[in-house]
């Protein structure tokens, strides 16, 4: 069995497992379970998402303009106003 195979026969265990351990529980609290496994996972996707957002506005020459420009301006202003009689 190669790691592959491995992984997803630890994975179909561990839902075997959940399965009937969720069986055992009452409805509402199934549910309950079930909701809160839910908002983790959206949670985890949109961390994941906010953070490929990140990266690929780095990618872009926004910010390095921004940067420049926020340098750049004021070390010429204070420079034309030291030039001033």
């Amino acid at each position: 069995m190669n790691s592959s195979q491995s992984q997803e026969h630890e994975r179909d265990v561990a839902y075997a497992s959940l399965q009937k351990r969720l069986s055992e529980c009452s409805e509402q609290d199934a549910l309950q379970l079930m909701r809160s496994f839910d908002r983790q996972i959206t949670f985890w996707n949109q961390e994941k998402s906010k953070k490929e957002e990140f990266r690929s506005f780095w990618k872009t020459p926004y910010p390095y303009v921004g940067i420049g420009v926020g340098i750049v301006v004021p070390v010429t202003g204070f420079a034309l106003l030291m030039l001033l009689p």
